[in-house]
Parts: C-alpha cells; sequence; structure tokens
C-alpha cells in the first residue's frame, strides 16, 4: 500500500480535473482503468480502490505518481470506512449534489428507493421498449 494524499497541490480548476482528487473503487482494471488513464492525463490525481493488491499495485505503477492506491472491500462498511477515513478531501461527491439540487426541479437527488421504482418498472413492464427514463427530479427538463 502507499501513503494516500492529503490534498493535491494548487488549487482545482473549475470545470477541468486539474488539481483534484478522484477515488475510482474498481480503478484497478477495466473500465475503472481506463478512466483513471483519462482522469491522470487531465491532470488529476488518482485514488484507486479494490480488493487486490497486485493489481492494485501494477495499475498504479502504469499511471505514474499521480496514482496511489489502497485495498477496500466495498461489501464491508468497516473497510469503506476505514478507506475513506484516511481521505482529507475527495473532489465530484459534495459539489456533484449541491449543483444537482440547483439545477433539479426538485431540489434534491433521487433516493435508492425512487431509482429502484423506476428499473422495476423497466423490468416489469413488457410494453416499454425502445424508450428512455429519466427518474431525474426534472433535471433534464430544465
Amino acid at each position: 500500500m502507499n501513503e494516500l494524499p492529503s490534498r493535491v497541490d494548487g488549487p482545482a480548476d473549475v470545470g477541468s480535473l486539474r488539481g483534484r482528487t478522484v477515488v475510482l473503487i474498481g480503478g484497478g482494471s477495466g473500465i475503472g482503468l481506463r478512466v483513471a488513464h483519462q482522469a491522470v492525463a487531465a491532470g488529476a490525481h488518482v485514488i484507486l480502490g479494490g480488493r487486490t493488491r497486485e493489481r492494485l499495485t501494477a495499475a498504479a505503477q502504469k499511471l505514474g505518481s499521480r496514482a496511489t492506491w489502497r485495498t477496500v472491500d466495498t461489501t464491508d462498511r468497516s473497510s469503506l470506512a476505514s478507506f475513506f477515513a484516511e481521505l482529507d478531501h475527495v473532489d465530484r461527491r459534495e459539489a456533484a449534489f449541491a449543483q444537482y439540487r440547483r439545477d433539479s426541479i426538485l431540489r434534491r437527488p433521487g433516493t435508492e428507493d425512487e431509482i429502484a421504482q423506476s428499473v422495476l418498472f423497466l423490468f416489469s413492464n413488457g410494453f416499454t421498449t425502445g424508450a428512455t427514463l429519466y427518474p431525474d427530479g426534472g433535471y433534464t427538463l430544465r
């Protein structure tokens, strides 16, 4: 395990990843790793999380000095709490929720239950085809 940064040096640029801290659980391979490559290329510092130490080590080495890693088990609440407790700062969560509250008609993010109801509707309604359902509190209407 390598040391996690408390904050990236320098101010973050609005609308850019430069100077931001991005956490990618599952970033040691596949789509997550490609996101990590692009985030690093855009100037972000990336913290990779996952269960496999060897995979995370190899991924961080490929990404270079802007990447660190830490093992985490997303099925274990104490593991998740420990993972995030060591991070002093993470960007595109609270700011993202605040902007969503400002920009959506209902002025709040949806709950897990509200989103799950939308998914179950699509699972159970055999007449809905080729349509996009937007359970977004009116965000797309603005």
